[in-house]
């Protein structure tokens, strides 16, 4: 069976949504992804991505909802680029984890050809745990040199946390 991500978004009410990415574009995430989260019931969706992703984005027409319905957080890695694509989808009761090659844009959600993995704490427990490792590292590393700092870390809204919940669902 072929998983696009959209599917998985359109899937279920998560409440909380967490995407890493190189490039993006505003007005895909907000006219597709943002839609079908808020459709069925989704609250909280954070974008982490590089610093020139983020400045490439920021001019795009049509893009109105971000700091509204949807925070963005620019990533600068000292001598690199933020470069992973992870999805992290949080319902009440239930996580799902996206991992692939496509950026958060028309093309990297359906028009390329990529791959993308989708991990659940049932069948991929160790690799969600180490997504996690990932994101506490986004909170630890010299190498991150801004982030969402605290967002990065386990809060109440973080990606960590997000990710811990899908590990530890009583968490």
């Amino acid at each position: 069976m072929i998983l696009a991500p959209l599917d998985l978004v359109s899937a279920h009410p998560w409440q909380r949504a967490v995407f890493t990415t190189y490039a993006f574009s505003l007005s895909f995430f907000e006219a597709v992804v943002l839609e079908a989260l808020v459709r069925k019931g989704g609250r909280q969706a954070l974008i982490l991505a590089d610093v020139n992703g983020v400045r490439a984005s920021i001019g795009e027409q049509g893009a109105q909802r971000v700091g509204k319905d949807y925070e963005v957080e620019p990533v600068a890695v000292s001598n690199g680029v933020f470069h992973p694509k992870i999805s992290v989808l949080a319902g009440i009761d239930d996580c799902h984890v996206i991992a692939g090659s496509g950026t958060l844009t028309f093309g990297g959600w359906g028009g390329n050809c990529e791959v993308l993995e989708h991990l659940h704490p049932s069948f991929a427990a160790d690799a969600i745990a180490d997504i996690a490792a990932f994101f506490e590292s986004l909170s630890a590393t010299g190498r991150v040199r801004r982030c969402a700092g605290d967002q990065c870390a386990v809060s109440q809204s973080g990606p960590l946390d997000l990710v811990a919940s899908c590990i530890e669902p009583n968490m």
